[in-house]
């Protein structure tokens, strides 16, 4: 199942709780997330 088949799946069941899901995108240039520079996205609510 791809990223974005699941991210949809999960939106739609989030959204009949009545939840908001929105998707954020930033490339982080220090690498505290992953320990390198690297895209990162988030989906949140």
């Amino acid at each position: 199942m791809s990223d974005d088949s699941f991210r949809e799946g999960l939106k739609g069941i989030l959204k009949e709780l009545g939840l908001k899901v929105e998707r954020y995108i930033d490339y982080d240039t220090e690498g505290t997330v992953f320990g390198r520079p690297e895209q990162i996205d988030l989906d949140i609510e």
